[in-house]
């Protein structure tokens, strides 16, 4: 593994798109397949009821919007308790309950947005022939969740994202983010279709590109990490044996920046076979030496993103917390 104080100078050329999938209908020799996606997606910033309190996070963001709900919060606990630092052992916040992220950067249940609206406050939605609304019918806890819905037919790139675009999780988790979300998939697609759940990006400082930590999944269902870059080539796997469960399902991703590093646990147990410290299974191309280089985060994308053709899909996201510490799986 390379270090960081060793990273050899890759040309530049950054583009200011900020989300590209990979694209085409060939997979790739291991999982992830090459190229960039097609068409014009749709990004909308939703003034919601949420209220995100930036708290002692330094930074703002255009996403960002003031309302009436308390369940997304920021900075310290509010009974004065702080955060330990969390290690790849999965240790979890010190001081509340596991699971437990009222102290958390963001801690979000959905519950003060207006149902078949986006989720409004710090969030912003990105779509491509799919939607993206707050449903009561369908919730892991309370009332709402974020239903995400992804039209099947002709044409292989389609997309359903929400995001936190800096505040208030970003600047803070910059260098370590660590997330938890519920997610309740009706069914993977067949075949070596590759998708995407999580994706969490930014700047490769001192590169000049932007890097892309994904987790989803690929070839019958098997989880999938994938990592890409804009302004260099890469599109790099590392498969799993773990299929991707259906039904209500907890995922939690560790990414960090100095040790090029990220993991993922399901239902709290970690994924061994797709955690990856600064190499993978193979890449595509090679413009970064096949070194899964973390860029300094700024933005996490949750929902769905999938890049050939394949049949419509249909899931719901609740009860997602993002912080420097982990936080567990609700209880």
């Amino acid at each position: 593994m390379h270090g960081r104080l060793r990273r050899r100078a890759i040309a530049t050329g950054l583009g200011s798109v900020l989300l590209v999938g990979c694209g085409g209908d060939d997979a790739g020799p291991g999982g992830a397949d090459s190229g960039s996606s097609s068409g014009t997606a749709t990004t909308t910033m939703t003034a919601g009821t949420a209220t995100a309190t930036a708290g002692t996070t330094a930074g703002t963001s255009a996403s960002t919007s003031a309302g009436t709900s308390a369940s997304t919060t920021a900075g310290t606990d509010t009974a004065g308790e702080t955060t330990a630092d969390a290690s790849s052992s999965g240790e979890a916040t010190t001081g509340v309950a596991p699971g437990d992220c009222s102290g958390a950067l963001l801690c979000e249940d959905f519950e003060g947005y207006g149902v078949a609206q986006a989720p409004g406050g710090p969030w912003l939605t990105s779509t491509q022939q799919g939607t993206l609304a707050i449903d009561d019918s369908m919730a892991y806890s309370g009332s709402n969740s974020v239903h995400i819905t992804i039209e099947g037919g002709d044409g292989s790139y389609r997309r359903a994202f929400m995001s936190i675009e800096g505040a208030p999780v970003f600047p803070a988790a910059a260098g370590e983010v660590w997330g938890r979300m519920m997610m309740n998939l009706v069914a993977w697609p067949p075949g070596a279709v590759h998708w995407t759940n999580i994706q969490g990006e930014g700047e490769v400082e001192g590169m000049g590109f932007r890097g892309l930590y994904r987790y989803g999944g690929m070839n019958d269902g098997a989880i999938l990490a994938n990592y890409e870059t804009q302004g260099v080539g890469s599109d790099c796997w590392r498969n799993s044996q773990t299929i991707m469960p259906t039904g209500w399902t907890c995922l939690e991703w560790h990414f960090v920046q100095a040790t090029d590093t990220m993991e993922l646990y399901v239902d709290g147990q970690p994924i061994d076979d797709v955690a990856v410290v600064g190499q993978g299974d193979g890449c595509i191309t090679h413009d970064t030496g096949d070194h899964w280089y973390a860029p300094a985060f700024d933005t996490m994308r949750l929902g769905w993103e999938h890049y050939q053709q394949t049949d419509g899909k249909e899931l719901w996201i609740d009860d997602v917390a993002m912080d420097t510490a982990r936080i567990g799986c609700p209880q």
